[in-house]
């Protein structure tokens, strides 16, 4: 399930919640906003906030072109609120954006940064991203107290990784 928030000096709600990948295309080359100012942080935390926090692993595509001049939210605040949710936050950067400080709020919240100099790269852009997506897996666990070591083995199809961690 996806939204879609569209962002210039403000942030729009250009879709709700919805699985139908292609009404979200649909209203992504439909719906325009104005150019000018960027209000990007505010658009991160509408959408952290908007996240449903059904305990699925949920995260935070951002597109973006610019650099914030307009948000009334700092950036330090929607670090926060990504790491208070838990929430990665992945950034597609375009040409001019502000490289600097979305790979700091990638690396502040888990996430991953992918940068497109032109618009001639950007299905190689959507291709890193998606294998970003698609290949991440997170393995949590509960440690009975007192644990100073465990092995971790995990088999994926044609893969195998196995190692050991101490708990010091």
């Amino acid at each position: 399930d996806a939204e879609l928030v569209k962002f210039e000096s403000d942030v729009h709600l250009a879709h709700d919640w919805t699985a139908d990948g292609h009404s979200l295309a649909r209203k992504m080359t439909t719906f325009c906003t104005a150019r000018g100012s960027t209000a990007l942080w505010d658009a991160v935390d509408k959408g952290i906030a908007d996240l449903p926090g059904r305990g699925d692993l949920e995260a935070l595509v951002v597109f973006t072109d610019g650099m914030d001049n307009d948000s009334d939210r700092e950036f330090e605040e929607v670090v926060a609120a990504a790491r208070e949710r838990g929430v990665p936050v992945l950034v597609v950067a375009l040409g001019l954006a502000d490289i600097f400080a979305l790979v700091e709020l990638t690396e502040e919240t888990g996430g991953g940064f992918v940068y497109i100099p032109s618009g001639e790269q950007i299905l190689d852009g959507f291709e890193t991203l998606t294998s970003f997506i698609t290949e991440t897996y997170v393995v949590e666990f509960s440690a009975a107290p007192g644990l100073q070591s465990f092995s971790l083995s995990v088999a994926l199809e044609d893969e195998a990784m196995s190692d050991s961690y101490d708990l010091d």
